[in-house]
This record gives C-alpha cells, structure tokens and sequence, in this order.
C-alpha cells in the first residue's frame, strides 16, 4: 500500500510544481482508483500532499526571485481561503447523503471540468482572452476556484492554469507560480477546517508521514524542473496529463458504478 502511495505522490507533486497541476488531481483518481481508503480520507491525504508541495515550490520560487504580481495574487489568495472553507462544508454534505457515492459524482465532475480544460488549452491560441483587475472579480474567481478544488480534493491545478490564461492572458510559466499560490492557500483553509473541527482523529493517519516526506521531495523535484522547462514544453506535458487523467475519471466511475 505505501509503496504504491508513494510513487503516486512522488509522481503528482512533481508534476504539480513543475507545470502548475497541483497534483491533487493526479493523487485523487490515482488513490480512488488503488482503492485502498474511503473518499473522505483520500481527500485529505490530497489536501496535505498538495499542501505540503506547494510550500516547498512556493519557497523555491521566491529564492528563485520569481515574480508574484500581488495586484492579482492577494485576491485571489483570499478568495481561495473562503472557497477553501465552503468546498468543504460541501463536500461534507454531499458525503453525508451520497456516502461512497460521492466518488461516482466528483470523478464526473473532474471528467468534465478537465475535458472543458483540455479543450480550452488545444485551443487557446485562437481564443482572445482578458485581462482582468477588479479586485472584487478577482476574489470571485479565487472563490470559486478553492471552492471547486477543496470538493472535488484535486488542489484545482488544471482549473487555475486554465482560469489564469483566459481572465488574466498570464503565460504559462507565470500561472503555474500563480496557480500554485491559489492552492497553498486553498489546502490551508481545508486543512485548517479540519484541524479546527479535530477530524484528524478519525483518518487512518499511517500512510501521512510518507506522503508528506514524498510530497517535499516531489515539490523541490519539481520546483527545478519548472525553471528549466519552457512554455511549450509545460503546455506539451500538461496536455497529455490532462488525457491521461480524464480517462482515469471515466474508468473510475465505471468501476464505482
């Protein structure tokens, strides 16, 4: 079991700091599909990988002097704090009525929030996108993005990429610094909620150690990598994560069916 946790977290949290995919959304089907823990452990096994990975790339890019335009960034972080909290909440009552199915319904979502996304970045050079600055739309959006990443237990990478590119025309190397600052934040909020309501108690908490050993290993990986990758090369390996990953949503409801 841990072995396999291990490879899956290593794998994810490299890619989630080199390419801004957070790796929650590599972690979250990979353990369903292992199927070893209910969703609700899986989601926060998520929560503190993906947590645990975005501090170590969040502090490589500072020493990297990585540029961070606090303009876009500080609603943003707030807004994804309170979408943090709310996701949540509604992740608890939808696991309360659905019980295990609410693995059927998030790897739906997932399949369509990452197809819409695919299709999105196929196409992107053909789309006009916006530059937005009102700090009340962009509290919106980081809302909605840790809301939909918290209840989903992705980290909302692929949704961040995405959302950056279009309302803020950001690069693909300045939205994965951004992308990863929206997820620490998010994951914090998660994490707290937890701490807060002392669940933590009630999670089969063995695997925790290695994963958070794994998820810094995988970050600092992955913070070096993403200095040496260029835009096309992110886009090329964010593309086929992409694949691979809607596929894996679709096989896992499937089995859960």
């Amino acid at each position: 079991m841990i072995v396999f946790y291990i490879l899956v977290v290593l794998a994810a949290t490299v890619l989630g700091a080199s390419v801004g995919l957070g790796g929650g959304v590599i972690i979250k089907p990979f353990f369903d599909l292992i199927g070893l823990h209910d969703t609700a452990t899986i989601g926060v096994y998520s929560s503190m990988a993906v947590f645990t990975m975005s501090v170590v790339s969040i502090y490589k890019q500072f020493k990297n002097k990585a540029k961070f335009e606090l303009s876009i960034v500080l609603p943003l972080a707030f807004g994804s704090i309170f979408g943090g909290v709310s996701g949540d909440v509604l992740f608890g009552y939808v696991h309360q009525m659905l019980n295990e199915m609410t693995k059927v319904v998030q790897n739906g979502m997932l399949a369509i929030v990452l197809t819409v996304i695919l299709i999105y970045t196929l196409k992107k050079n053909r789309v006009k996108t916006l530059k937005l600055t009102s700090p009340v739309v962009v509290l919106l959006i980081g809302f909605l993005l840790g809301n939909i990443s918290v209840f989903l237990g992705i980290g909302g990478g692929p949704l961040n990429l995405a959302v950056l590119s279009f309302f803020f025309s950001f690069t693909s190397k300045e939205s994965v610094v951004l992308s990863i600052t929206i997820i620490f934040f998010s994951q914090l909020s998660k994490l707290g909620s937890v701490f807060l309501k002392n669940q933590f108690l009630i999670y089969d908490l063995s695997p925790v150690p290695f994963i958070l050993i794994t998820a810094i290993a995988g970050g600092m990986i992955g913070s070096t990598l993403n200095k040496k990758l260029n835009n096309l090369q992110i886009d090329m390996l964010y593309i086929g994560t992409l694949i691979l990953l809607i596929g894996l949503s679709l096989f896992n409801i499937v089995r859960a069916i």
